[in-house]
């Protein structure tokens, strides 16, 4: 069953200005420390081959129009496209949460360390979110973050070097038992379930519905 999104709902959340709701545009998502929300990150049918009971109680109700990683939107493409995109810089041009939440409930001094808040993780679309990898909200303060971005494009030509001499996989090259769409991310995360399943014959809960196979080679 769906769990109750209670602080964020009190939120008030903008895409490119316009007012969006908290449940339709936050989903649960499960990860190492437990239930967390994403934005404009694929459903997770559309994310993994197989998916268990649970994890189908969790999708989201909005499909990506077959937006395909590697070719980007399709022309004509408008700005309800799915994953949603920005057409510009700044605050206005992406996404503003306002009064996010918490009550005395949800702050634990003695859970890991003490700095009480949010934690947030900047993902791909076709990934699950890594904890590892954040930034800090604390509470009762405004948080100014800037992100620069790096894009990395790959001649056409080269698709007709082998893999060997490129030393680089296009999303087409590989094929994931677990994943539908092949990225370093996604790769590292299903040997890392595989692994952890040959040798202690469990994986993590977050991983439940992911990974159920170790046929991966390298």
């Amino acid at each position: 069953m769906r769990p109750t999104f209670t602080p964020v709902s009190a939120a008030k959340i903008q895409w490119l200005g316009k007012t969006l709701n908290a449940n339709d545009a936050l989903f649960p998502i499960f990860t190492s420390e437990g239930l967390c929300y994403t934005f404009n990150m694929l459903p997770n049918r559309e994310v993994v081959r197989y998916e268990d009971e649970f994890m189908a109680s969790l999708n989201n109700s909005i499909n990506s129009y077959k937006w395909p990683p590697e070719d980007g939107y399709f022309a004509g493409d408008n700005t309800d496209a799915y994953p949603r995109r920005a057409f510009m810089s700044g605050v206005e041009g992406g996404l503003v949460i306002e009064g996010l939440l918490t009550n005395n409930s949800h702050i634990d001094y003695l859970c890991k360390v003490s700095l009480q808040g949010f934690k947030v993780i900047l993902h791909h679309p076709c990934e699950f979110p890594d904890v590892r990898k954040h930034f800090r909200l604390p509470l009762d303060q405004a948080v100014l973050v800037g992100i620069k971005p790096s894009l990395l494009t790959v001649s056409p030509e080269l698709l007709h070097y082998s893999l060997k001499d490129r030393k680089c996989y296009f999303a087409k090259d590989k094929y994931l038992a677990t994943f539908k769409v092949y990225t370093q991310q996604n790769c590292l995360d299903e040997c890392l379930s595989n692994y952890t399943l040959k040798e202690c014959k469990c994986t993590p809960f977050y991983f439940s519905g992911k990974c159920n196979t170790f046929n991966v080679s390298l």
